[in-house]
């Protein structure tokens, strides 16, 4: 799905992404701000638009907290489930 989204943005195709062009203005402060190297967290999140993102401007891994249980097929990308993340929050 990763490998997806990224053909989406080297194409700059913002219609076959899920907000549109909303989508463009995340990309481009990304772009600007870059968080290479970098571990990001997406607050809900049904499809990986947003941490695919992230990864295409360098991030080296990006956690996603949402309570609907995601299975994620990517080596960069994790999952937490909200409640977890707060009995955890130490760690």
């Amino acid at each position: 799905m990763v490998k997806k989204y990224f053909e989406y943005y080297n194409k700059s195709n913002w219609g076959a992404l899920p907000y549109g062009e909303e989508c463009a203005a995340v990309f481009f402060a990304l772009k600007h701000f870059k968080p290479t190297g970098l571990t990001g967290m997406v607050i809900g999140s049904q499809t990986p638009w947003v941490e695919a993102m992230a990864l295409y401007h360098g991030a080296a891994k990006v956690i996603t907290a949402e309570y609907a249980p995601l299975t994620v097929q990517h080596p960069q990308l994790d999952y937490v489930h909200p409640i977890e993340m707060v009995k955890n929050w130490q760690k």
